[in-house]
């Protein structure tokens, strides 16, 4: 009997450990969207600011809004996949 009860602790303790994992996993993919949403908003129009000016700055934008437009499309096709699954 003791034997089985060890068994079901170890199941229940990697089935948490793998929904933990799944979580993380999330987390880092949202790290990872926010950072390429501050990079495009923010650090490329500095960018263009300072080796081009105000046309720099105006690219560097230009650039940072189709990044943050091509994040949240990105996301919203991850949302109706995981929805699907």
């Amino acid at each position: 009997m003791s034997n089985k009860n060890n068994k079901n602790k170890w199941e229940e303790r990697s089935k948490r450990m793998q929904e933990a994992g799944e979580r993380m996993q999330g987390v880092g993919k949202s790290m990872q969207r926010m950072g390429c949403l501050l990079t495009g908003l923010i650090t490329l129009p500095i960018l263009g600011v300072i080796f081009a000016g105000p046309i720099g700055l105006v690219i560097g934008l230009a650039i940072g809004v189709l990044i943050f437009a091509g994040t949240i499309a990105q996301a919203k096709k991850e949302r109706e996949k995981e929805k699907q699954e």
